[in-house]
């Protein structure tokens, strides 16, 4: 137990360290999964114990920080690069072409096949180099020999994001009140005044992470820009569980015990077949559990012909039906996945809820770099499997994968030239 919840803490002080706004904890190393009807008290225990750790780790933090706090961070992993990773950053090649009628810089390495693009000659250095590395821990024969070094890196990178903590105290933005406030009738969300609030302060382009979910950045007018606006505000600095298999009164149990602030339950309408046998719809009995313990604060994020699920039973039922009974039933949110953990989501059927409810809508599975801007429309995505080794959700973080892909969503936010600026020990001139 003291080293899961050892483990807890590492991985909660990484994506803090790379400016992840809201983590969720899932039990998913506890296989095979038990339903909650044979699942015994040992499993809430643990989750609340996890639950305490993350949030102790995982503090409200201000927008403001989130840039400076992954900029530090990048300063610090480039200072620890491995040998042969340095000298081919230090010999890297630009290149520029056009794609879009945009300018487009290339970066090259010798030895190593992987290139990075991006606006500037910086930004695609630093993408390069942060790809490179990633693959480079992803190599089996590696893993044990970088292993020493990588703690080295975690503990220099949470170090310093401490002490910038403490040294910026800057008044946290995110209080859900200013733009958004709970219905008396329902847990949905409900828009403030449209314009109330949405000049005075930064509005950070509508990101929100969910342990590397992030949300879209599009915005068409007023009411969209309030909605998404109410999300990120929200979700800002939180922290959700969820515990398999379809644990959902459980899940409620342990975040009202750990200070937590949502969760993602299963089979909240419509009855399926999971690998762990059957499921029955839960909204009525939850939704008065979550009353009954004094826990209407906590929001509630549902699945919809949810993943590792066979859906015969519904299939006369399409998903944009199911995403509205969820609605209807008092969901604060629906998630739509892929077929399997790390399987892409149909960005179609995405859209199609979007496009018939009015709650959040999240992406649940098989997100990455590279698929990222199919799901703009997305309140969030959820991405998991993509920032660990192998991209494989049994392994450790990839911290450098990790990098890379908050690099991608705050890119016009990061001064490169400053990410990529070395003091006079390191060997590293990429600039």
């Amino acid at each position: 137990m003291g080293r899961i919840c050892g483990d807890v803490r590492t991985q909660t002080l990484i994506y803090k360290s790379a400016g992840v706004d809201s983590i969720l904890i899932e039990n998913m190393n506890d296989l095979p999964y038990v339903q909650a009807k044979d699942m015994g008290p040992e499993t809430v225990a643990y989750m609340t114990s996890v639950g305490a750790i993350a949030r102790k780790y995982f503090n409200d933090s201000s927008p403001f920080y989130q840039t400076q706090m992954l900029t530090n961070s990048l300063q610090i992993l480039l200072k620890n690069l491995p040998k042969d990773v340095k000298e081919s950053a230090d010999n890297a090649t630009i290149s520029k072409n056009f794609t879009g009628g945009e300018e487009v810089q290339t970066a090259s390495f010798p030895n190593f096949k992987e290139t990075g693009h991006g606006k500037t000659e910086s930004e695609a250095r630093l993408k390069g180099i942060l790809e490179i590395y990633a693959n480079y821990l992803d190599k089996e024969k590696l893993i044990s020999n970088e292993h020493k070094k990588m703690k080295e890196v975690r503990d220099e990178i949470q170090g310093a994001m401490h002490k910038f903590l403490r040294q910026n105290d800057i008044p946290y933005l995110g209080k859900l009140e200013k733009y958004c406030h709970r219905t008396k009738s329902s847990s949905k969300f409900a828009l403030d005044t449209l314009s109330n609030g949405l000049n005075e302060y930064p509005l950070y382009h509508g990101k929100l992470f969910i342990d590397g979910k992030l949300a879209a950045e599009t915005i068409e007018n007023k009411k969209d820009l309030a909605h998404k606006k109410c999300v990120n505000d929200y979700l800002r600095g939180k922290i959700g569980v969820q515990i398999l298999a379809g644990a959902n009164k459980e899940a409620l149990a342990v975040a009202h015990s750990a200070d937590l602030d949502y969760i993602r339950a299963e089979g909240f309408v419509f009855s399926h077949v999971a690998d762990e046998g059957w499921m029955d719809a839960c909204a009525g009995q939850l939704l008065r559990y979550r009353n009954y313990i004094g826990a209407n604060n906590i929001q509630i994020f549902t699945d919809i012909k949810k993943k590792h699920s066979a859906h015969a039973v519904t299939s006369d039922v399409s998903l944009v039906e199911m995403a509205k009974a969820a609605e209807f039933f008092g969901s604060d949110g629906v998630i739509v996945t892929g077929t399997a953990t790390g399987e892409q989501t149909n960005p179609e059927h995405v859209q199609d809820v979007i496009s018939n409810v009015s709650v959040p809508v999240l992406v649940g599975s098989g997100v990455n770099s590279d698929n990222v801007a199919d799901y703009k429309n997305a309140s969030a995505v959820i991405v998991g499997s993509h920032f660990k080794r192998n991209q494989d959700w049994r392994q450790r973080i990839n911290i450098p994968r990790l990098y890379h892909f908050m690099v991608n969503i705050f890119s016009d936010e990061i001064d490169f030239d400053k990410v990529l600026e070395t003091d006079s020990d390191s060997d590293l001139d990429v600039r």
